[in-house]
């Protein structure tokens, strides 16, 4: 049986982001791995890539170093990490609420190529 990787993203690595990009990339298949790719802001992105994520529930901590990220479409699309596997299976936007216009111009290559998009926001407001 042959293995294929199911290819991740997350628009926005904020709370909502790292919360489901975290649990996803937390489940393991040896039958249809993961692969979890985040675009954040340059702080974030830097301490997930050098540190990896830690996702705390009650008393217990998850610390995540199978993520990927991303500042921007440009570094993605550049990067040789990617190569020319860079369609999503399913992309999530998860930005705030306000900044889902500038999202979808920034990522327009991203989001057009992607078999799936999902916007899961914490915000009202959009239609």
């Amino acid at each position: 049986m042959s293995r294929k990787v199911v290819k991740i993203g997350f628009i926005g690595a904020g709370s909502i982001g790292s919360l489901f990009g975290g649990y996803l990339a937390s489940v393991h298949s040896d039958e249809n791995p993961l692969e979890i790719i985040f675009f954040g802001r340059r702080n974030h992105a830097l301490t997930i890539n050098k540190e990896g994520l830690r996702l705390t529930a009650g008393d217990k901590d998850l610390f995540l170093k199978n993520i990927k990220v991303f500042e921007s479409a440009n570094d993605f699309t550049g990067s040789s990490e990617i190569g020319d596997a860079s369609k999503f299976d399913f992309l999530f936007l998860t930005t705030k609420a306000y900044d889902t216009e500038r999202a979808m111009v920034q990522f327009k290559s991203i989001i057009e190529s992607s078999k799936w998009f999902i916007i899961l926001q914490n915000g009202i407001g959009n239609e």
